[in-house]
Formats: structure tokens, C-alpha cells, sequence
């Protein structure tokens, strides 16, 4: 299976799952996904991930996409972890080459998020509401 493909296919399952879940929040998390590479770009992996992290704890489409990432990193062999708490501390730990290749990869997931998210979720939510 090609990289993009296994990309692709990690993330059509992660969002797959929110098509029973509360609407607004689906439509949140497809707002999320479409600005989240230029979040990513302007403040790179640890804040970037620290970010949607903290946010989570008080919104939930910060916590499904934070759970996706962490699950679709581990499952591409990109980064490997245990939970949350682990996930963090592996990514602090990453020399330079290697910060660089798993910067690449969450790119690479986050594309797909839009990509796929703009397919599978209908419809569009003002997210700027209660931020």
C-alpha cells in the first residue's frame, strides 16, 4: 500500500465515525480540519499539538481531532505511543531528522482531514462561535 493511501485510509475511518455524532460538533471539527495545516505551518509539531490538546479539554471537536492524529500517527507507524501523556513526551524526545519526518506526516494526516472531512461531513458551522 502506497503512503498516501495508507494516509487516506487511516483518516476516512477516524472521521467516518462522526457521522453519528452531534451535527454542530461534526461541522466544527470539518472548520477545524480545514484551518488546522495553517495553524500547523505557523507554529510547528509541539505547539501546534500541545494547542489542540489543551483546547480539547474544554471542546470536543479539538478532542476528536487530537484523539485522530494521535491514533492515525501511531497506526502509519509514524510516531508510536501509549496515550496522551506519551504521546507528548515522544515528540519532545525526537532528535532533529526525526522531528522533521514525523513534522511531515502530521502534514501529510492534516491534509487528509481536510480532504476527506470536506467529504463526509455536510454542511458548514460559524466556529468562531464561542472561542
Amino acid at each position: 500500500m502506497l503512503k498516501n493511501q495508507k494516509y487516506s485510509d487511516a483518516v476516512f475511518f477516524s472521521i467516518n465515525g462522526l457521522a453519528n455524532e452531534d451535527k454542530m460538533t461534526a461541522k466544527r471539527y470539518k472548520s477545524l480540519c480545514k484551518r488546522s495545516g495553517g495553524i500547523f505551518r505557523t507554529v510547528g509539531l509541539v505547539q501546534f499539538v500541545t494547542f489542540i490538546e489543551a483546547k480539547g479539554k474544554k471542546e470536543k471537536h479539538y478532542a476528536w481531532l487530537s484523539e485522530h492524529l494521535r491514533t492515525e500517527m501511531d497506526k502509519v507507524g509514524a510516531l508510536k505511543s501509549k496515550g496522551t501523556e506519551d504521546y507528548l513526551a515522544n515528540i519532545r524526545r525526537l532528535n532533529l531528522p526525526e522531528y522533521m519526518q514525523a513534522s511531515r506526516n502530521m502534514l501529510t494526516l492534516l491534509q487528509w482531514h481536510k480532504r476527506i472531512g470536506e467529504i463526509l461531513i455536510e454542511g458548514t458551522a460559524d466556529d468562531t462561535e464561542g472561542e
